[in-house]
């Protein structure tokens, strides 16, 4: 048995899929359609045949390994300040490994998404993203030819991938949120958006929204003053706003559909479709309805 198979063999072992890698510095996987791999697990013998030979070895994330995400910081320097931010409960969790680019924070969480942008630089260009579900890193054991620049992918502390600790919901939001404060756009970034359609989603599952309450909606909506421009037109869009998702229960795309149908028409001059989904948000977040 090869050192790779080995590294493989321990991480199958341990729940994860490892997938082969090419060995061009291109990090790519060395095996077609790996897609398949994202929901369902190999066989033993498969990973005996991807490591018969020479590979990088990649390791799926998501729920197929058992709900693994990893943080992936290409700004090095940002790592420090945001773990030192955290709990010592919660850092003694994670999992860190030294990448050649920066480091990778990894760990379970029965609350997994896809791929997440969360802190960047003002011409967008990306300081931490997440690697979640439809995703794969670069694991330890890997040649050193996996990576461009032939530095190695190596555990610098915490539990190594083959004990991988679980954390909950709200220690995962704690990691998000410190790594969201270095965001250098100066607007809502992929993340933040992401939070606002799970928190409202939530929010709607437990509070059905049935035709008639949007029926209802739209004959008030009728009878609301419209915004006129010069006479606080934006306090009364934002009031119409405000009443569809907080006394209505209407979710966001519901609320904006009948704003620019039922109410826009009638103001002056009418809003864009932009500033109309802004009042909608600002209405969510300050009615506190999500």
């Amino acid at each position: 048995m090869n050192t790779q198979q080995q590294y493989a063999f321990d991480y199958w072992h341990a729940g994860l899929v490892p997938i082969p890698l090419r060995l061009d510095g291109s990090k790519r996987p060395a095996i077609d359609a790996w897609q398949r791999w994202q929901s369902e697990r190999p066989s033993q013998q498969q990973v005996t045949e991807w490591f018969a030979k020479p590979a990088g070895i990649g390791i799926v994330c998501g729920i197929v390994s058992g709900g693994v995400e990893v943080i992936d910081f290409d700004e090095p320097t940002l790592f420090g300040p945001i773990y030192d931010a955290l709990s010592s409960e919660l850092r003694s969790q994670l999992s860190v490994y030294e990448t050649p680019k920066g480091w990778h924070v990894i760990y379970r969480c029965n609350e997994i998404y896809k791929a997440t942008k969360l802190a960047r630089r003002p011409d967008k260009s990306t300081l931490i993203e997440t690697r979640g579900e439809g995703s794969y890193i670069v694991a330890e054991g890997s040649p050193l030819r996996v990576h461009s620049s032939r530095i190695p992918y190596v555990h610098y502390m915490g539990p190594r991938l083959e004990t991988l600790a679980t954390i909950d919901p709200g220690s995962r939001r704690e990691i998000w949120q410190q790594c969201i404060a270095y965001d250098q756009t100066g607007e809502p970034t992929p993340a933040v958006k992401l939070g606002r359609q799970l928190a409202e989603r939530e929010y709607r599952e437990r509070h059905p929204v049935v035709a008639p309450s949007i029926e209802r909606a739209r004959a008030y909506l009728s009878t609301m003053e419209p915004a006129i421009q010069g006479s606080n037109g934006s306090g009364a869009c934002f009031r119409a706003a405000c009443k569809l998702v907080r006394d209505f229960g209407l979710r966001a795309e519901t609320a904006m559909q009948l704003l620019v149908e039922e109410y826009n028409p009638r103001c002056h001059p009418p809003w864009s479709e932009r500033d109309l989904r802004h009042k909608v948000e600002d209405a969510i977040r300050k009615t506190g309805t999500v």
